[in-house]
């Protein structure tokens, strides 16, 4: 069974100004100036990713999900209203990094069950899937 979840990406317009004027800038001034005259963004971006086993590095090995982005109810500058579309198989552990606001972000795991629900997991809970069910 698949489900699809949906995340907003918030400050998608401002995202878009900042790489078009950082394009502009690396090509008149080098690639070295773009951080210094726009600077770096600090806003969190929402992603998925499927949890694919363990890692030694890092705790957990994943994949990052693609998505399909809408924009049929965003606002006139972009920023709010576009979201993330991502399809979810049953039987698989993902990581989910959702942006709550323009600077906060929570992250957290979601299993799907047969039926197409998704269940809500501690980090703890992720791993013993994990260690369970790969």
């Amino acid at each position: 069974m698949k489900t699809e979840i949906s995340l907003e990406i918030i400050g998608e317009g401002a995202n878009a100004q900042e790489k078009f004027y950082g394009n502009i800038i690396t090509e008149v001034l080098g690639s070295g100036m773009r951080d210094a005259v726009i600077g770096k963004s600090a806003r969190p971006k929402p992603w998925v990713a499927k949890i694919t086993g363990t890692c030694p590095r890092f705790g957990l090995s994943r994949e990052f999900v693609k998505y399909r982005k809408d924009y049929r109810n965003t606002s006139g500058t972009g920023n709010r209203g576009v979201r993330a579309f991502y399809m979810l198989e049953s039987g698989n552990l993902y990581e989910v990094n959702e942006q709550k606001s323009w600077r906060r972000s929570e992250r957290y795991f979601l299993a799907v069950n047969n039926d197409g629900d998704t269940i809500k997991m501690t980090k703890q809970e992720a791993i013993q899937w994990v260690t369970d069910n790969i």
